[in-house]
């Protein structure tokens, strides 16, 4: 659209506008997030879960590590660190290491219906042998 300021003929020309071939650092930066936060998700499950997922011994021994510190400033920095390593992992790595923590979550879900089910079954059952007391 011309600019109204310059007349009728405006000026119009793509010469000064730039064309990037790589990610924005902003682009860089939200994945090195993501990838540090599923790095957290990690350290957050217990080490023996840790130690079955298939990935490189020295992201699983950063990420063990890190599980051991108690320190706040000690844990935020072996944290980035965690980061690093998982920014160096493939596409296929940090796909298999998601599948498992998503199956991890899908196992609780289950566990969580099936005790619902226990509680319903179990309040029926109350309910029944109330309603026997009650008759007899």
């Amino acid at each position: 659209m011309p600019n109204p300021n310059r007349g009728a003929c405006g000026f119009q020309s793509n010469e000064f506008e730039q064309e990037y071939d790589r990610p924005s650092k902003s682009q860089l930066k939200r994945e090195m997030t993501a990838l540090q936060k599923l790095g957290q998700e990690l350290i957050d499950q217990p080490r023996d879960r840790v130690k079955r997922v298939p990935m490189p011994e020295d992201v699983k021994d950063a990420i063990l590590e890190c599980q051991l510190i108690k320190d706040h400033e000690g844990r935020r920095r072996q944290l980035q660190y965690v980061g690093k390593k998982m920014r160096s992992l493939s596409e296929e790595e940090l796909a298999i290491i998601q599948r498992a923590m998503d199956s991890w979550k899908g196992l609780s879900k289950a566990d969580t219906s099936a005790m619902h089910a226990l509680e319903r079954a179990f309040s029926d059952m109350q309910h029944a042998f109330a309603l026997i007391i009650f008759y007899v």
